[in-house]
């Protein structure tokens, strides 16, 4: 017990003399101040990766209210903004403020039953007038197409029960749409999201917060790499020359996971508020693995550059490197033998493939085995 509360006590003053870093706690503050600015950004309507102006000729078009209405309800990757008159639209487009343009006619639901009897270029439905062909503009043709198919759904069945089916006559129009409705389906329901071991993926958040957490991943490693160069600074200065050779490896461990682990739970803090968790038992396995990777890998760091100046020179060229090769924004599996050194890749590939953290265990030893080599070779033990 005793023993227990002295190193207790050791870690505390450990945390103590860390937080009193200027450098490590604004790198710590990074953490809640990215995910606000990220968060108030994805939820402000400017948020989009392209801009698509909507026009409705007959306002008080019932049809075309509900469509223009779910197109702004609805969070996806366009920002849609509303103009009184077409003109005003198209206007946008040529100007370059809008990337494209939506014109909905009016009597929407004599022109979708025209397109669904004729099925032809003639019968179009709404006009789009577009900038340039890119694949953002391809991606948003899919999101026009889903916000029209539950009209043009409605339109074709009542065609089909029309023609093939005897008793239309007398039926009316209302209850034609009652059986149709009868049919409670939503499209969401045609697919099931897991990952790869059955897992269900949370697909909330919008697309500004999905890179997140690979962020804070490669945030948590910028701490243990600022905390490499205080203790190297610490060493220089002869603060720890007291201590057993013996006792000097498992100390600088504890005086980097000190750093890593008040990031990493800082971390997790942030992406519960967010609610890009996984599950509870997959997030807190994975994310003390992260901390040992992380911790034996800016200490490999250390060992091996020595210096101050060097390991300031070395850290943003690996947050670079990290942020281009780990899967934060897209997984390109670009030298995957460099990426591999990295704790984010493993962190953020086993969140999502439980095959994935044996390779977790397997770094953490490695990379502690090297720092103990290094130890030896450097003759710090």
């Amino acid at each position: 017990m005793k023993r227990f509360l002295t190193l207790a006590r050791r870690y505390a003053l450990l945390c103590k003399r860390l937080f009193k870093k200027p450098g490590f706690l604004m790198i710590l503050l990074l953490v809640p101040l990215l995910v606000l600015a990220l968060h108030t950004v994805n939820t402000r309507e400017e948020s989009g990766m392209m801009t698509v102006a909507l026009a409705m000729q007959d306002p008080e078009d019932e049809i075309a209210r509900e469509i223009v209405d779910s197109l702004l309800e609805d969070a996806s990757l366009i920002r849609f903004t509303v103009c009184e008159r077409a003109t005003d639209a198209t206007a946008l487009v040529e100007n370059g403020t809008a990337d494209a343009a939506w014109l909905f006619p009016e009597n929407m639901k004599a022109r979708i039953a025209a397109f669904t009897g004729g099925l032809h270029r003639r019968y179009a439905v709404v006009t789009v007038i577009e900038r340039e062909s890119n694949v953002l503009m391809l991606l948003s043709h899919e999101v026009l197409s889903s916000a029209l198919y539950p009209y043009c759904s409605r339109a074709l069945y009542r065609d089909f029960v029309s023609d093939n089916v005897i008793v239309t006559g007398t039926l009316s129009e209302e209850e034609l749409d009652r059986y149709y409705e009868a049919i409670d389906a939503e499209g969401e329901d045609l697919f099931r999201f897991v990952t790869a071991d059955g897992e269900q993926v949370k697909n909330g958040g919008g697309y500004l917060l999905a890179p997140i957490r690979g962020l804070l991943a490669i945030l948590t490693v910028l701490g243990g790499l600022a905390t490499a160069l205080f203790y190297t600074q610490d060493m220089s200065e002869g603060r720890f020359h007291w201590m057993r050779p013996s006792m000097r490896l498992p100390f600088e461990a504890a005086y980097h996971m000190t750093a890593v682990g008040s990031m990493a739970v800082a971390m997790l803090v942030a992406l519960s508020v967010t609610g890009l968790t996984v599950s509870a038992l997959r997030e807190i396995v994975c994310l003390l693995l992260f901390v040992l990777m992380t911790t034996g890998f800016v200490m490999a760091v250390r060992l091996l550059l020595k210096e101050i100046r060097a390991i300031g020179a070395a850290i943003p060229v690996i947050v670079i490197a990290m942020t281009a090769l780990c899967p934060v924004f897209f997984d390109l599996n670009l030298l995957p033998a460099v990426r591999a050194l990295f704790p984010p890749f493993y962190y953020l590939s086993a969140l999502y493939r439980a095959d994935m953290i044996p390779y977790m265990l397997i770094y953490t030893v490695a990379v502690f085995i090297l720092d103990a080599l290094l130890y030896r070779l450097r003759g710090e033990r």
